[in-house]
């Protein structure tokens, strides 16, 4: 969720990311991946919508997409929407 957070304030709070790991975890079992690569790519698709990123259309969609399956590439996780 975007932060409310006034500017005076001084620091840069983009928002908050909720993550249900119970969802998570079912989705995980349902899709045949390990609950940590599922969750990590939650985390950075939250962090994506963050920072304006959205899947409204197809062509936002499929960035976005690229964007997730690069990090994740990253730090060891095979594209999730293979």
């Amino acid at each position: 969720f975007q932060s409310d957070v006034p500017e005076e304030i001084g620091e840069r709070i983009l928002g908050d990311v909720v993550i249900c790991v119970d969802v998570v975890r079912e989705e995980a079992v349902v899709g045949g991946k390990a609950f940590s690569d599922h969750l990590s790519h939650m985390a950075i698709h939250g962090i994506l919508h963050l920072i304006g990123h959205d899947h409204a259309d197809l062509v936002s969609a499929n960035k976005m997409e690229l964007i997730e399956i690069d990090f994740l590439k990253k730090i060891g996780i095979d594209n999730p929407y293979q």
